[in-house]
């Protein structure tokens, strides 16, 4: 129960920070990975904020916990929700009606990853995945328009293999204490990524990083405010991450990692 996982494309890359209105096609890039989300349903939007990367990390957690694409909503989604101190409440603003909108938009999504790769000559390449994120759902609805009992989803075999294999473990309590925030939680799930894997010494330029987490800051030296101001609040969750943050960017340094081996 201390433990959730997250899809680490969705790490490396995130979700819009905001609404994106009617757009369509959503891109970020990090180094070598670029992820698009793109709609068939612009009436229904992309996903997006903070309930758009709870409801991933559900999907990736109960993927690997039942070692099955299916996943089951309804009653699972309110537990889910209720685990991390989300209060459940019903209405036309409720956490139920906002939770249910942003799985339909995830429904309704279809992810692209385009991956430059290198073999072990030297040769260099793209590696290119496709697909939907739901291959088929069945939901049914309370009475205040909520996820009922039964509902459930299928997800795409390209990517239930995927979470499968490239799936990053997170502290569920920190998820909780960060869960107000897109930016907390985007900045928390790339720092156990990476301090998880970090042997030597890595820098990331404020522009690198911009591209990866900085949805519409505009100016980098914007952005390079609100990512210092969520670090502090990461940095209470995760005291044993070592970074500095310099004139240039970050210097991330080898860490003991937030989640056990």
């Amino acid at each position: 129960e201390g433990i959730s996982f997250q899809y680490v494309p969705l790490i490396q890359c995130s979700f819009p920070h905001a609404d994106p209105g009617e757009q369509r096609q959503f891109t970020r890039r990090n180094g070598w990975l670029e992820l698009t989300l793109s709609t068939a349903r612009p009436d229904t939007g992309l996903p997006y904020g903070v309930p758009a990367r709870l409801l991933t990390i559900y999907c990736a957690s109960e993927a690997i916990r039942t070692r099955s694409p299916e996943i089951y909503l309804g009653h699972s989604v309110h537990d889910f929700l209720r685990r991390l101190d989300i209060p459940v409440t019903r209405g036309e603003r409720g956490s139920l009606r906002v939770y249910t909108n942003q799985l339909l938009r995830l429904i309704h999504c279809a992810i692209s990853i385009d991956e430059n790769i290198r073999d072990s000559a030297g040769r260099t390449g793209l590696h290119i995945r496709q697909t939907l994120f739901v291959e088929e759902a069945r939901l049914w609805w309370d009475e205040s328009c909520g996820l009922g009992q039964g509902s459930s989803l299928l997800l795409s075999p390209i990517l239930y293999d995927s979470i499968l294999e490239r799936s990053a473990p997170l502290s569920t309590m920190a998820i909780r204490r960060l869960r107000k925030s897109p930016m907390d939680l985007d900045v928390y799930a790339w720092l156990v990524h990476r301090l998880f894997h970090l042997n030597k010494p890595s820098s990331v330029t404020w522009q690198q990083l911009s591209n990866q987490f900085g949805h519409g800051y505009g100016l980098v030296r914007k952005f390079r405010a609100f990512f210092s101001d969520s670090v502090k609040r990461v940095l209470e969750v995760y005291p044993e991450a070592r970074l500095r943050l310099t004139e240039t960017g970050v210097l991330l340094l080898p860490s003991r990692p937030h989640v056990p081996r």
